[in-house]
């Protein structure tokens, strides 16, 4: 999956890229690399994305990066490395794109790293300087900086048009001259947790675990590269009771409540319902131990009501969690309505409280209370194929589904969920019994650890990775109200499944249908909406055919809305629109189009892509096809004609929590943001050019910032989502830093801070 880090990237040719053997040396071994035959990255010839129908024709899916101008390309069919070569090649004698490289993949295919035009080099000896430099002379490189954690290690920059950085890491390791050369790789970084279950919990990172389908997930690693959850935000578990001394639970636990009128402190009571639910929603991470809970790092409050509670213990639960502070209470269960409960749902509202319920479990076409109030998140499952949780879903657990209707919110991973469990042999993991699902896959519940149940069923197991999910946001963005939440979490679903979403009166956050409500749950696309200081909403915007209509060939269609499922013939046209906004730092996108994607099979998913977005405007994309039998009979446009496509979507202003902005050359306007801190490196600001600097903590300006006579430089401190309105604080300025020492602007006050010798 999933963070990516990305740096320059020079131009390699056709004939060195195919020719060459692919390793390098690590600990002075060969290492060879794998490379994957389907998927390359490309830098476009300008900053403005242009992506030509040559590329789409040839292409299943053009992933933007976080870096303006470079994409991971899918080819259609896996060719041959050198076949992908060509014709990449291609695309690059046609002005389409200035670079490109093989991206590197482990043993299943996994994105690991790809080339950049930079070189590590580190010498045996400090006193070897001198060989550095007469080896960079040589081979065309440039010594660009000397590592800030390592004396003996630099950073080079190739600037031969003959070798890329691979190839001289290769032959320079191989002087004996050198401790390592390696080259400076672009690194794909892939978030999760050290946890022992964390690869069997398919909610979070769906890695194709129990035969289900890979991506249909909540994105939990990718959202924890923006947060892990604040300990200052809490989530009651309003339930049977958590394991107090459980060691995946325990350093988040805070004092709870007995409901029951009894002095347990929110204890389990022989029931392990509640520890699973407190497990899913925020187990310790990173600790070594058993699995990891959505919001990893945030508070639990365990509630306990009993497990068959009068309508008072529900109700005097929830008061409870008002009055300490619950800014989310996951309630795992259906129940019968009570004025009582009503009441207190009333309170838990107008103190801010996000509330989250489970719909129940019986297959059925209404949902189940207090899911179905007005004020709670109501919650249904989802299996690990995509599908809403029902007797015949892929997942082979035949006996109950998960219910739906027109009170249907959102869905969430509710099947095949590993999590906490009572320690001991008192709760779930002795008790169920072996399993095999549809798949033929044998599901056993023999975890070594009996503090662990191999899985956990249920809309009660879905109810808590939205109670996490909410969690995650209030900790990016404390400042948001309970709705303000909801409408994140139900604007930022996933439209899964071969369900037709469609406007419905009634549901404001984007299109809706009643087996899956506004889709499945994202928290990292609902913390992007958290971190963001600007949302612009575009509503019903045409779009205009791009380029011209693709050759024939062969389409398969495995499930959709208005297609059946099976093999056509077709030709695909592009669709864009392009739309201005307000000035808005690290704009992305998010929405849905009409439209589908330009996959094959396809599943008729709504589509929308991105081909270019800059601080003032932005271009969408998605495909709409002309369709005939393979008998070669005309069947329509599919799903809609161009001139009804339409896009809808918002513009957020995704904030990185830390900004390191290096090796640039600034020559008109750019302004940067980021929640907490951004180093300038190496950085220079012509004369002419006007740079902002916006950060919530502090900036510091290292060695090689540079500001020309006739610049203008501004840095401020202004913290984001303090819940309170701020005045500007900015920081002192000077519009000509010469070559200074680091300078720390920080709080109205410029530290100078000397770099070491």
């Amino acid at each position: 999956m999933k963070i990516l880090i990305f740096v320059l990237i020079s131009v390699c040719t056709i004939c060195e890229l195919s020719a060459q053997e692919f390793y390098m040396y690590i600990g002075g071994q060969k290492h060879y690399l794998n490379v994957a035959q389907d998927r390359m990255i490309v830098k476009l010839e300008h900053d403005t994305v242009n992506i030509g129908n040559t590329i789409s024709m040839y292409s299943t899916n053009i992933s933007e990066t976080d870096q303006r101008g470079i994409m991971i390309v899918e080819f259609q069919e896996k060719n041959t490395v050198n076949n992908n070569f060509e014709l990449i090649d291609s695309w690059k004698k046609q002005g389409v794109i200035s670079f490109f490289s093989p991206i590197y993949v482990d043993e299943v295919g996994n994105n690991l790293s790809a080339l950049t035009d930079q070189v590590i080099i580190r010498l045996k000896d400090n006193s070897d300087y001198s060989i550095l430099q007469k080896s960079a002379i040589a081979n065309s490189l440039e010594i660009l900086r000397q590592s800030d954690f390592d004396e003996k290690t630099y950073i080079l920059v190739n600037h031969s048009d003959k070798q890329n950085a691979l190839q001289i890491s290769n032959a320079l390791y191989e002087t004996g001259l050198f401790d390592y050369v390696e080259p400076n790789f672009i690194l794909f970084i892939n978030y999760s947790t050290n946890d022992t279950y964390f690869p069997q919990q398919w909610g979070l990172n769906n890695t194709g675990q129990y035969g289900g389908a890979s991506g249909i997930d909540i994105n939990a690693p990718e959202a924890w590269t923006i947060t892990t959850g604040s300990p200052n935000i809490r989530i009651a578990i309003l339930d049977s009771g958590t394991d107090l001394t459980h060691p995946d639970l325990i350093n988040n636990l805070l004092p709870g409540f007995d409901a029951t009128g009894g002095s347990n402190g929110g204890n389990q009571s022989g029931v392990g319902h509640g520890t699973a639910c407190a497990g899913i929603a925020a187990a310790q991470g990173n600790n070594s131990i058993g699995i990891t809970g959505v919001a990893y790092n945030c508070g639990i409050l365990p509630i306990h009501m009993g497990s068959s509670p009068l309508s008072d213990r529900v109700a005097s639960g929830l008061n409870w969690a008002t009055q300490n502070n619950a800014n989310v209470v996951s309630m795992s269960f259906t129940t019968g309505e009570t004025n009582a409960i009503n009441l207190e749902l009333a309170e838990a509202t107008a103190a801010n409280c996000v509330l989250v319920a489970a719909t129940g479990n019986s297959n059925l076409s209404t949902i189940g209370y207090p899911a179905s109030h007005l004020n709670v998140i109501a919650v249904g499952a989802i299996s690990p194929c995509g599908q809403r949780k029902s007797p015949t879903s892929c997942d082979g657990e035949t006996t109950w589904g998960s219910n739906y209707g027109t009170a249907l919110d959102v869905v969430a991973p509710g099947v095949l969920i590993p999590t906490t469990d009572i320690q001991g042999i008192a709760g779930y993991n002795p008790n169920l019994p072996i399993h095999t699902n549809n798949g033929g896959n044998k599901i056993t519940n023999d975890y070594a650890d009996l503090d662990y149940t191999v899985w956990f069923n249920g809309t009660s197991a879905a109810c808590p990775h939205v109670a996490g999910i909410a969690a995650l946001v209030l900790s990016v963005n404390p400042c948001l109200t309970q709705q303000e939440v909801r409408n994140i979490i139900e604007m930022s679903c996933e439209k899964v499944g071969s369900y037709c979403y469609s406007t419905t009166a009634g549901r404001p956050n984007g299109t809706w249908n009643n087996q899956t409500g506004y889709g499945l749950v994202n928290a990292y696309k609902a913390v992007q909406y958290a971190h963001s200081t600007t949302i612009t909403n575009f509503e019903n915007i045409s779009g205009s055919p791009y380029g011209t209509l693709s050759n024939q060939y062969a389409w398969q269609v495995s499930s959709s809305c208005g297609l059946a499922a099976g093999n056509y013939l077709v030709k695909r046209r592009e669709i864009r629109a392009t739309v201005s906004y307000p000035h808005t730092l690290s704009p992305v996108i998010v929405g849905a189009a009409n439209g589908l994607s330009a996959a094959s099979p396809n599943n008729g998913r709504q589509y929308i892509g991105t081909v270019s977005a800059s601080e003032t405007s932005a271009t969408v994309n998605t495909y709409i096809y002309e369709v005939y039998s393979i008998a070669g009979q005309y069947l329509g446009w599919y799903p809609t004609t161009a001139t009804n496509v339409r896009f809808n979507f918002k513009v957020l202003s995704a904030l990185d929590t830390d900004l390191h902005l290096q090796n640039q050359n600034i020559t008109t306007t750019a302004s940067h943001a980021a929640i907490k801190s951004i180093t300038a490196e190496d950085f220079t600001i012509q004369s002419g050019a006007n740079v902002t600097l916006r950060a919530g903590e502090q900036t510091v300006l290292k060695h090689g910032f540079y500001a020309v006579d006739g610049s203008t430089f501004r840095a401020y401190i202004e913290p984001f989502f303090t819940c309170e309105q701020f005045p500007a604080m900015v920081a002192p300025q000077n519009d000509n830093y010469q070559e200074a020492p680091d300078y720390v602007i920080k709080n109205y006050e410029v530290e100078n801070t000397p770099l070491p010798n």
